[in-house]
C-alpha cells in the first residue's frame, strides 16, 4: 500500500493560564482554555474530513487529558507528545519522525480555524505530487509548512512569534534548497482577543465564549 502524506497538528494542552494567556483579560483563563480547546476539536474534525493520510496530534508538555485521548480516538488520529526543546526543535523533530516513513509531512497548529477543509485537501494533493507547501500568517509567521524532504537544523536560531520568522524561514529553505511550490492563503492565527473577538462574530461555534 503506497504511503500518504502525514499532517502533524500540534498543539499545547488547554489548561487554564497556560494556554492562550494574551486572550485575557478578554476571557478568563478557563475560557482561554476552553476557547484552545474547541479551536483544537475544529482542526481535528477538519483534518479527518480532508486529509486521507496519517493524521497526528502533538501535545505539549503531556497527553493526559482525558477530552484529548477521547477526542483522537473518535477521529482516528495518533496521540503523542511533543519533543522537547524551542518550537524549531520540536517541529524539525516531528516532521523527521513521520519524513522516516511517509514520503511527505506537513506540520499546522491548531489556533487557524479560518482554514478550510478544500485548502487542506489542497495542500495533501499538493505533497502527494511532490511539491513543498508553505501557508503564511498575518503576523509574520507561518501556520503550515509541508515538505518531502527536511535538512537537519533547518530551524535553528529562529526568532519565533516575531514578524519575521516567515522570511527568515524562507531564506533557510532557500540556503538548503528546498522550493516553496504552493503558498497556501494568508490566515491570521488566534492570538489577541480582538483576533478572537472578530472569529466568534463570523462563526457560531465560538460566539457563546465571546
Amino acid at each position: 500500500m503506497k504511503q500518504l502524506p502525514v499532517l502533524i497538528l500540534v498543539t499545547k494542552k488547554p489548561v487554564a493560564g497556560k494556554v492562550k494567556t494574551r486572550l485575557m483579560p478578554g476571557a478568563s483563563a478557563e475560557s482561554a482554555a476552553n476557547i484552545a480547546f474547541e479551536m483544537i476539536c475544529e482542526t481535528v474534525e477538519k483534518s479527518a474530513r480532508s486529509w486521507p493520510g496519517e493524521r497526528r496530534l502533538l501535545v505539549s508538555p503531556d497527553t493526559k487529558d482525558p477530552r484529548l485521548q477521547d477526542l483522537a480516538k473518535r477521529h482516528n488520529v495518533l496521540l503523542g507528545e511533543q519533543a522537547g526543546g524551542d518550537l524549531g526543535a520540536k517541529m524539525e523533530s516531528a516532521l523527521c519522525d513521520a519524513l522516516t516513513d511517509a514520503p511527505a509531512a506537513a506540520i499546522m497548529g491548531c489556533d487557524i480555524p479560518d482554514i478550510s477543509q478544500t485548502m487542506l485537501k489542497l495542500a495533501f494533493d499538493r505533497l502527494t505530487e511532490g511539491k513543498n507547501v508553505l501557508g503564511p500568517s498575518a503576523d509574520g509567521g507561518f501556520y503550515m509548512i509541508g515538505l518531502n524532504r527536511i535538512e537537519p537544523g533547518i530551524f535553528e536560531h529562529i526568532e519565533w512569534s516575531t514578524d519575521s520568522v516567515l522570511r527568515d524561514v524562507l531564506q533557510r529553505m532557500q540556503a538548503c534548497k528546498i522550493p516553496v511550490d504552493v503558498l497556501l492563503p494568508c490566515l491570521k492565527d488566534i492570538d489577541e482577543w480582538r483576533d478572537f473577538q472578530h472569529l466568534a462574530s463570523v462563526n457560531a461555534r465560538y460566539a457563546g465564549y465571546r
